[in-house]
C-alpha cells in the first residue's frame, strides 16, 4: 500500500529457516548479539543508518513515543514521527504490527498491538497522538495491518475475548474461543477517523505460516520479527 509513496520504506523480516529462533530480531530473545546483528543486517539492506533506528521497550501498554531529534528507548509500544531520516520499528510474533504515514504531513508511526493493546486501543491512541503533534487529518492516513495471528488460528480464553464487542470472537473447543485481532486494530483505525480503503490487511497468519515467527506455536524457542517504517 505504500508502493506509490517513493519516500517511504516499510519492511518486515522473516523466519528464514525451519528453526523456531532463526533470524530472531528481539534482543530480549536468544542471543541479544545476534538479534543485533541480524537488525544492522536488514536495516543496512533497505538503506538506512543502524543508528537511525528506533525501538521501543514494549510492555502491551498505550503509550506512544514521539521520535525526534534524538530517541532513547523507553517504555512504549508505538513510535512516531514527523523527521525523515528516521526508521521507526517493534518486535512482533503474533500480535498485530500497524503501520501508518500521512502523504500530506510527512508523520509516520508504528504500532505494537497484541489483544492487550487493543483492548486499551493504542491503535486509536497513536492516531490521536499523530494527530495532536503533527495536525494529521485521520483521512489522509494510510495503514497496514500486517501479519498477525489470524483469526482462524488464535485461541483465547473467555477472559480475553469478554473485553471485545462478541462479533470478533467465535466458540473453538475446549471452552476456548477464536479471536480476530486484525479486525479489532482495522475498525479502530476507522473509528479514528481512517478511509477503508487506505487500510491494506495481510492476510498472512503466523500461526500457520512457517515463515514466520510464532509464539503459539514455537512457544520460548521462538524468535520475533522486525517490523519497521522510515522516511528518506
Amino acid at each position: 500500500i505504500f508502493e506509490t509513496f517513493t519516500e517511504i520504506v516499510a519492511a518486515m523480516s522473516m523466519r528464514e529457516q525451519d528453526l523456531p529462533g532463526e533470524n530472531n530480531m528481539s534482543k530480549d530473545q536468544g542471543n541479544p548479539d545476534t538479534a543485533q546483528s541480524n537488525r544492522r543486517e536488514l536495516v543496512t539492506e533497505i538503506g538506512f543508518d543502524a543508528s537511525k533506528l528506533a525501538t521501543p521497550q514494549q510492555k502491551h501498554t498505550d503509550i506512544t513515543h514521539v521520535v525526534r531529534g534524538e530517541y532513547h528507548a523507553g517504555t512504549a509500544d508505538a513510535l512516531i514521527s514527523d523527521e525523515p531520516g528516521w526508521l521507526l520499528g517493534i518486535t512482533v510474533a503474533d500480535c498485530v504490527p500497524l503501520l501508518l504515514y500521512d502523504p500530506e504531513t510527512g508523520g509516520y508511526g508504528v504500532v505494537h498491538s497484541g489483544w492487550k493493546g487493543s483492548a486499551q486501543n493504542i491503535a486509536g491512541g497513536t492516531v490521536a497522538k499523530m494527530v495532536q503533534e503533527f495536525s494529521v487529518r485521520p483521512e489522509n492516513l494510510i495503514a497496514w495491518i500486517g501479519p498477525s495471528a489470524g483469526k482462524e488460528s488464535y485461541e483465547v480464553e473467555y477472559d480475553v475475548v469478554s473485553q471485545f464487542n462478541p462479533r470478533y470472537s467465535q466458540p473453538a473447543e475446549d471452552g476456548k474461543w477464536l479471536f480476530d485481532n486484525k479486525s479489532v486494530v482495522c475498525d479502530q483505525l476507522i473509528d479514528s477517523g481512517l478511509a477503508p480503503d487506505k487500510i491494506e490487511i495481510s492476510s498472512l497468519d503466523t500461526i500457520s505460516n512457517q515463515e514466520l515467527h510464532s509464539a503459539r506455536r514455537d512457544g520460548d524457542e521462538s524468535g520475533r520479527m522486525l517490523v519497521v517504517i522510515g522516511r528518506t
